[in-house]
């Protein structure tokens, strides 16, 4: 399905599992342990995982953020994978949202 902008694949915890091991074994990629959530980038496609972990309300899910170029800007895409509780899953995906929304307010210039 589709929220918004962003694809949301319901899993399973297997085939969470099998996404862990593709994207923390990418060469050149760095592994950073956020307490219930482990982040991983990987510079090669210009995105972060995020995983969470046991005790996140939204394990097992997985988000991930790449930089896509668009015409003479660039846009941050967003592809997520549930295999946990539905609930838990939106309501952490919303933060990366109001991130975004954050990020935007930030850097458009206020218009007169």
């Amino acid at each position: 399905y589709s929220q918004g902008a962003i694809d949301v694949e319901r899993i399973s915890q297997d085939k969470w599992q099998v996404l862990w091991e593709e994207a923390s074994s990418q060469e050149g990629r760095v592994i950073h342990d956020d307490g219930t959530v482990l982040r991983v980038e990987v510079p090669a496609d210009m995105a972060i995982f995020f995983f969470t972990q046991e005790g996140h309300a939204a394990h097992p899910s997985i988000v991930k953020r790449s930089v896509v170029q668009q015409g003479k800007g660039i846009s941050i895409k967003t592809k997520a994978w549930v295999a946990g509780s539905q609930e838990h899953f939106e309501a952490w995906l919303s933060s990366f949202m109001e991130q975004d929304l954050t990020v935007k307010k930030q850097v458009t210039p206020p218009s007169n």
